[in-house]
């Protein structure tokens, strides 16, 4: 009971007043109990237990009845003799009643005897006692938020279509896990939707362009060379686009194509009045400067936000960037979705790249959060990370983030996209975020998977923000 108030405690993270007082009560009252465990008679040669009583009676009686001392046993009346009321705590003590008969079997006897003959050696041995008991406590607590075997082979995005509404879970470390229906009910009110999420952007960025009128805003991206991951990314791009109502189209330039050569085709990009949003495919090959061409896309047509202009603005105030980084501003568009409260909330940024580490911070110092960034060199990034009501992982290692790491009712946000083997997959791999989904999930009160969570939010906003630069082309920015 003791235990479970300490973890009532440690939880009231709305309330650290009263939830301290409770955690102290908690500790307390275990100490408590060891103390009157380490002190308290063995039944069997306590002075005032039945048996001993008996015993009374028999050498009461052994002079009167000489060798009928067996039928003593059986006869209730001489066990039910009168004795004076004895308070509880003599009775710990091994006090014995006043008119008792001595005798040798009579001793008080400690049941830790001889171990703990002094209240010093009883006050040394109490907080082992308490530690061993306590281990044991967190050997149950890892058994029970840990995933089954039984449901090994549960599909993790069977509900990608499902739109979910926020609520939050403080107690998600008491969950029981160890059924497919108590798993299945916290994937569902735990995990955040982000594809569902971003259909509806899609279908709000519809009826945003139709009403705007004119051409279709126009998006074009420049890809340099044959690399099939940026092939996909580019396919769901142009999937979003045509959902939307946008016009896409694709510039590929072969791999041994110069710097020189891509500049000069941005450059006309940007002077294109019929061109709204350029994109330049990362990761560019090797002999290319990626900050260079970068910087070469004109501000206004910036639809990644990964300029130094759009990415200054965000960080000073009263400056309006023409655009924001799209996974950044996918994550706090998720963050606004599920109605998470952000203004003076303990914020980590695990990463701190220049597309997703840095703008991400910039962000959420806007909305009011205090903000921890932690890099690769960081000493003990778990001691920063389980300080996090809001947890923003995006490093680029699968399972980097597991349970101990999390504090329990925070929002974690994982942008990681790692390739692991996977033998049961067709393609002999399976992708997985830099959080450990399953381990984390009970402790989290809502949580992004991967594939499904952060990655269709990023190519919604990317639409957004094409569709947004057309506006302000057109002169129709509010």
């Amino acid at each position: 009971i003791f235990f479970r108030v300490m973890e009532a405690g440690r939880m009231m993270q709305g309330c650290p007043v009263a939830g301290s007082m409770m955690y102290a009560a908690g500790v307390l009252g275990a100490l408590y109990v060891v103390l009157i465990l380490a002190t308290i008679q063995s039944p069997a040669f306590a002075p005032n237990s039945l048996w001993t009583q008996a015993q009374h009676v028999m050498v009461a009686e052994r002079s009167l009845i000489g060798s009928q001392t067996r039928d003593i046993l059986y006869t209730p009346s001489l066990l039910q003799r009168p004795r004076p009321h004895v308070p509880w705590h003599l009775h710990a003590r091994g006090a014995a009643q006043p008119d008792a008969p001595l005798s040798r079997t009579s001793a008080p006897r400690d049941v830790l005897h001889p171990f703990m003959k002094s209240v010093a050696q009883r006050l040394i041995v109490a907080p082992i006692i308490l530690a061993f008991l306590g281990a044991i406590v967190g050997v149950m607590q890892h058994v029970r938020t840990s995933r089954p075997p039984s449901v090994a082979s549960y599909s993790l995005f069977s509900a990608d279509d499902i739109d979910l509404r926020y609520g939050t879970g403080v107690w998600a470390t008491t969950a029981v896990v160890g059924e497919e229906d108590g798993l299945e009910e916290m994937r569902l009110t735990k995990r955040i939707d982000g594809k569902g999420m971003a259909q509806e952007i899609t279908a709000e960025l519809k009826a945003e362009i139709e009403e705007m009128g004119g051409p279709a805003p126009r998006l074009v991206v420049v890809e340099v060379g044959d690399n099939p991951a940026s092939g996909a990314y580019i396919r769901n791009k142009q999937r979003a686009a045509e959902h939307c109502g946008i016009d896409s189209s694709v510039i590929k330039l072969p791999n041994t194509a110069t710097q020189e050569e891509l500049l000069t085709t941005v450059s006309e990009l940007n002077n294109d009045l019929t061109v709204n949003g350029i994109i330049v495919q990362l990761p560019l090959p090797s002999h290319i400067d990626a900050t260079v061409v970068t910087e070469s896309v004109a501000d206004a047509k910036d639809v990644d936000g990964l300029c130094c202009s759009n990415i200054g603005k965000v960080a000073l105030r009263g400056q309006r960037p023409h655009l924001v980084a799209c996974t950044p501003l996918g994550c706090l568009e998720i963050l606004k979705r599920i109605g998470a409260p952000l203004r003076g909330k303990e914020a980590v940024v695990v990463g701190a790249s220049n597309t997703v580490g840095i703008p991400m911070m910039l962000l959420l110092l806007q909305q009011g959060c205090t903000v921890t960034v932690c890099r690769s060199d960081t000493k003990d990034t778990a001691s920063h990370t389980r300080n996090a009501d809001i947890l923003v992982v995006a490093v680029g290692v699968a399972h980097l983030v597991k349970e101990h790491w999390v504090k329990p009712g925070a929002i974690v946000i994982d942008v990681g996209i790692n390739a692991i083997p996977d033998s049961t997959k067709k393609s002999g791999r399976r992708l997985v975020g830099d959080v450990d989904f399953e381990k984390v999930l009970p402790i989290a009160s809502r949580i992004t998977p991967v594939p499904g969570g952060v990655g269709p939010m990023t190519v919604a906003m990317l639409m957004k923000n094409t569709v947004q630069a057309t506006r302000a082309q057109r002169g129709h920015l509010e």
